[in-house]
């Protein structure tokens, strides 16, 4: 009698990890699937892929109950994380033991990525940040040895003491830049942009229509010249969710909350399907570039997502070649997101990768990568 208990009760173990194995197996393998499908043709396909972190950590759970109850099915869960080796390699980097050494430090040069949330000139970033953090990036920012620096939501005020931004790179020793003042987003002496500023000559730049041409959601490319040797490098903003994290950790009834989740569900939706078009046509834009690329900027998403794989099957990221840990960008209290990104080129040399997190002024941290051009 006991005996025939003990047989029912593992065989319902049994059963319940297999049904939830079978479940896994095809949440993993769809999720998978669509951070190759764009939002445009299919937008639930890009919730299922944000919730790859969960399914990798709930085959890593399942392999752990099967070698409990049955061994040799440990080996399907496994199976999974092995076709998965893309995304963990995405989620977590392990800097190699020795990375290549700079041999020509005239071909070599640091390229800084930093969304300054337009050094807390607007009323938004005002309300979370602090002004007392404006000054102290800026003087970040202009001291910073960076060779080339790609800024997100940028804001210069010549006649401010605080936000004469472009006279303080410039004097600096980035005398070169290129950027498109955005319309509607100016006020009085003062203008929003995306830049690129350079030590090294900028010999060309042009736009690239990533977002309306009225907000902050756009691109813009720099052709520099290193060494004889021109680069050319993008600095992006991709499409913003606008999630109010406030909303969703300090709504103070149920129903509120759930209205909260409702609307971040809804711009995520729209996000999803905006930046899948927009990475399209950056990527249509890095084919036809003469220069080999280098790619940096605010993507506003996950490294889970048909905008980082796409780009990623043509290019390196630096953050799986040489970046260490979870490399997570984002400073606030989703603080285990990782938005920003550095992608080059192969014909490039990467030396050093980082995620500056002791930089805290901004709703971001800077990265910042080091290059070289092969030998001339």
């Amino acid at each position: 009698m006991f005996s025939n208990a003990v047989y029912v009760r593992k065989r319902s173990v049994y059963h319940g990890l297999l049904f939830l194995t079978v479940l896994s197996t095809v949440a993993t393998l769809a999720s998978y699937y669509f951070t190759h499908i764009s939002p445009q043709v299919f937008w639930p396909g890009a919730f299922l892929s944000l919730g790859l972190p969960m399914l990798l950590g709930f085959n890593l759970l399942l392999i752990l109950l099967w070698l409990m109850v049955r061994p040799s099915l440990a080996v399907w869960p496994l199976g999974l994380l092995i076709a998965g080796a893309p995304f963990i390699s995405a989620t977590v980097s392990i800097r190699p033991a020795e990375l290549p050494p700079v041999t020509d430090s005239s071909r070599t040069f640091n390229v800084l990525s930093y969304n300054v949330s337009t050094f807390i000139s607007g009323r938004h970033y005002l309300k979370y940040i602090g002004k007392e953090n404006a000054l102290p990036m800026v003087e970040w920012v202009t001291n910073s040895k960076a060779d080339i620096l790609c800024l997100q939501e940028f804001y210069n005020n010549d006649s401010s003491s605080i936000y004469n931004t472009v006279e303080r790179l410039i004097s600096s020793g980035r005398p070169y830049y290129y950027m498109t003042p955005i319309k509607n987003y100016q006020d009085e002496g003062g203008f929003h942009s995306v830049a690129i500023f350079s030590r090294y000559p900028i010999v060309r730049g042009g736009d690239v229509i990533v977002g309306k041409q009225s907000d902050l959601n756009r691109g813009l490319f720099a052709d520099i010249k290193v060494a004889n040797d021109t680069v050319r490098v993008y600095s992006l903003h991709l499409e913003s969710m606008t999630i109010n994290e406030a909303s969703l950790f300090s709504a103070n009834s149920s129903e509120k909350w759930l209205q909260s989740v409702q609307t971040a569900l809804g711009k995520i939706r729209r996000g999803t399907r905006v930046r899948g078009e927009q990475i399209d046509l950056l990527k249509e834009h890095i084919a036809n570039s003469p220069y080999p690329a280098i790619v940096c900027g605010d993507f506003n998403d996950l490294p889970y997502s048909y905008t980082y794989f796409r780009l990623k099957k043509q290019m390196l990221s630096a953050f799986e070649e040489a970046g260490n840990g979870f490399g997570f960008t984002y400073n606030g209290k989703l603080f285990f997101l990782r938005l920003d990104n550095q992608f080059y080129d192969p014909v490039f040399q990467i030396h050093h990768f980082e995620t500056l997190r002791s930089v805290p002024y901004s709703e971001h941290f800077p990265i910042e990568g080091t290059y070289s051009l092969p030998a001339g």
